[in-house]
């Protein structure tokens, strides 16, 4: 996230600044984080903040619950990932599904970015 300006411009008032940034980011984590940084950088409470981009404060205080339901999903792939360390998350989903998980490769491939696994590229054949 662009970090702001700690000038106001002379045309544009607080609020202004305020709006025209926070409505460039997305909804969500985003824009609770582009509210905090708001407040930091101009020294605001959160009410007149959030009451600018006309956003709930609850929404401004809610944290995300990750629920725990993948974490034998996970574990479960990381232990491929190092056993078979040049597997993708394609071919982790096919080793799952033949160790009768019943997985989708789109839960697995959140999960391989999630963890930041990657395997390795393959090398250019010399000859």
């Amino acid at each position: 996230m662009s970090a702001l300006n700690t000038q106001i411009p002379t045309n544009l008032t607080t609020e202004q600044v305020i709006v025209n940034h926070i409505l460039d980011t997305d909804f969500g984590a985003r824009r609770r984080q582009a509210v905090d940084e708001v407040q930091k950088v101009f020294g605001l409470l959160q009410l007149p903040v959030c009451q600018a981009i006309e956003q709930p404060r609850s929404n401004q205080r809610y944290i995300q619950q990750i629920p725990n339901r993948d974490e034998p999903l996970t574990k479960r792939i990381v232990d491929l990932a190092i056993r078979y360390r040049r597997y993708g998350y394609r071919r982790i989903t096919a080793v799952l599904r033949a160790g009768k998980w019943w997985v989708n490769h789109k839960q697995v491939e959140r999960i391989w970015r999630r963890g930041g696994l990657k395997a390795p590229r393959k090398r250019p054949e010399r000859g």
